[in-house]
């Protein structure tokens, strides 16, 4: 992910000066992002900057399709992922602040460095194909969205073997 510093920055000067309260901010870049097994390609961010008080917010969503494999039945699997953020833009580090910080460089911030931080923290662990997947016969392997198999169901747990011959 070589990018050059202008793609990575975000100009705060218009705000700084006071010539203006908010500036949109939209940036799309090409990555290289792969974490637990789930790749992405892309990273958008759609936002503003605005003056708030005494204080300078950073506002947007962060959007990126994700590819992986279905975590029970290891299917292929592409989503959005998508999350609102927030940041609150200092002149230097402050690590009395809870909220999630992004630090002037003179009159720009690393905005691309904030967004690949966010998203690589809240991806999810796993990917499924869908909320009700079945997954894979642990005997055959066969994909059991598509059907049963002809694998016995009854199993017990060895612990139990004892207590199942009891009843005998």
């Amino acid at each position: 992910m070589s990018l050059e510093r202008s793609q990575k920055t975000f100009d705060l000067s218009p705000i700084l000066s006071g010539s203006t309260d908010r500036v949109a901010i939209e940036r799309d870049w090409q990555i290289d992002l792969e974490e637990n097994g789930i790749k992405s390609d892309r990273l958008l961010f759609s936002g503003e900057c605005r003056r708030a008080a005494d204080e300078i917010l950073l506002s947007g969503k962060i959007t990126s399709p994700l590819h992986s494999v279905c975590a029970r039945c290891l299917a292929p699997v592409s989503e959005t992922f998508s999350l609102e953020t927030e940041f609150v833009v200092l002149k230097e580090e402050n690590d009395e602040e809870e909220r999630d910080v992004l630090l002037l460089e003179g009159e720009e911030a690393n905005l691309f460095g904030a967004v690949l931080d966010t998203l690589s923290l809240n991806l999810p662990l796993r990917l499924l194909c869908r909320e009700d997947c079945k997954g894979l016969c642990p005997k055959c392997g066969k994909n059991l969205n598509e059907g049963d198999c002809a694998c016995e169901k009854k199993e017990i747990d060895p612990r139990l073997q004892g207590l199942a011959d009891f009843f005998k």
